[in-house]
């Protein structure tokens, strides 16, 4: 299993980026997370073919070259504190345990060898479960006070 950069650079929109935006507007529907999918698809295409895109697109690609896992990061800029926040990460439960871990630590070498490039200052992400925190923790990950809440506004 391999992490591979989807970018028009890379010649690979055509054969990974409409995997890996099903993906996406999945993982969004799967956990709630509020989003116009048509949105979402027309956002990740202008950023799989922009000259330098704020969005960073992972597939995981398994030796049959099939997507099992994605990874979106998104730069975000704060009153001059740049940061990448990986947004979704997700390897299919039918990955094996070691695969994936090998598709994580290259995935991570990859955003932030990205990150750096866009001046990034950190790299941000949440931990789900205590499985991924672990892996996050090993990658030399630090853990912040932070919970995530939301209120709907009607």
């Amino acid at each position: 299993m391999r992490s591979i950069i989807v970018h028009i650079s890379q010649g690979n929109v055509h054969k990974y980026g409409g995997d890996v935006m099903k993906r996406v507007v999945a993982f969004n529907q799967k956990r709630g997370l509020k989003c116009v999918p048509e949105l979402l698809f027309a956002e990740l295409s202008n950023q799989m073919c922009a000259a330098d895109p704020f969005t960073l697109c992972l597939a995981c690609v398994d030796e049959n070259d099939e997507v099992k896992g994605h990874a979106i990061t998104h730069i975000h800029d704060l009153y001059g504190y740049r940061t990448a926040m990986v947004y979704h990460l997700e390897i299919d439960e039918s990955a094996r345990d070691e695969t994936r871990m090998e598709m994580l630590m290259q995935g991570w070498d990859q955003i932030e060898e990205w990150a750096r490039k866009m001046g990034c200052k950190a790299v941000r992400t949440w931990a789900m479960n205590a499985k991924l925190a672990e892996i996050f923790t090993r990658h030399g990950f630090k853990d912040q006070e932070h919970v995530l809440m939301e209120k709907e506004l009607e």
